[in-house]
């Protein structure tokens, strides 16, 4: 028996309330605690090592985690990563920012959020994700008024961009956009209408058909 406060208990369980945390129930993907004790004290800070061959989020071949009340500081407590397919920073885009704050190196299958900033809408996937050491393709933030040009209308009316140069897909408000049939198509719609203008984020589209001998 031992008694705190004026309450005596069990040896054992004084024993379990004094050192909260096991090293078995450190669960650490790839990695391993580096001291040899079987339990840590409350608020008792201890390094894990990764494996060779593998490091932590941050880039790191060794981490620190924390014993805390309810156990391990995050469970799984931490994991080290395949060194080959971690990525470094997301890509900058314009008129937008990532959620979280960055860092150096982002381990494989790491998921990244982007948001616009005010005036600015979202056009793509907001997440992207680190995989063989690249990123996905990142969204885009656009004007409200910009013009998404849609790939699947311009297949639909058997048109495309005028231009071979001209790749963008993206127009602002007043811009004017110029598009001719595919081959072996030809005009349906007047010839003015393959010059039009983005307007309120919106884009007419002029109007292709086969040609038929």
């Amino acid at each position: 028996m031992k008694c705190v406060s004026n309450i005596c208990l069990p040896f054992l369980y004084v024993f379990s309330l004094l050192e909260t945390c096991s090293r078995y129930s450190a669960r650490i993907e790839n990695g391993f605690l580096s001291e040899s004790a079987f339990t840590y004290p409350l608020n008792k800070q201890t390094e894990y090592k990764c494996k060779p061959g593998y490091v932590t989020a941050d880039g790191k071949t060794s981490g620190l985690i924390t014993c805390l009340q309810n156990g391990w500081s995050t469970q799984p407590v931490s994991a080290c990563y395949d060194s080959g397919g971690k990525c470094g920073p997301p890509p900058p885009i314009d008129n937008g920012d990532i959620t979280s704050l960055p860092q150096s190196v982002y381990p494989p299958e790491m998921i990244v959020e982007y948001r616009c900033h005010t005036y600015y809408e979202l056009r793509g996937n907001r997440n992207i994700v680190c995989r063989n050491g690249e990123w996905s393709e990142p969204p885009k933030c656009l004007d409200k008024q910009t013009c998404a040009i849609s790939e699947e209308a311009m297949k639909k009316h058997h048109i495309q961009l005028r231009w071979k140069h001209d790749r963008k897909l993206y127009s602002r408000t007043e811009d004017n956009i110029e598009f001719m049939c595919q081959r072996g198509y030809r005009r349906v719609t007047p010839h003015h209408t393959f010059r039009t203008t983005c307007r309120e984020g919106k884009v007419v589209y002029p109007q292709c058909e086969p040609i038929i001998d």
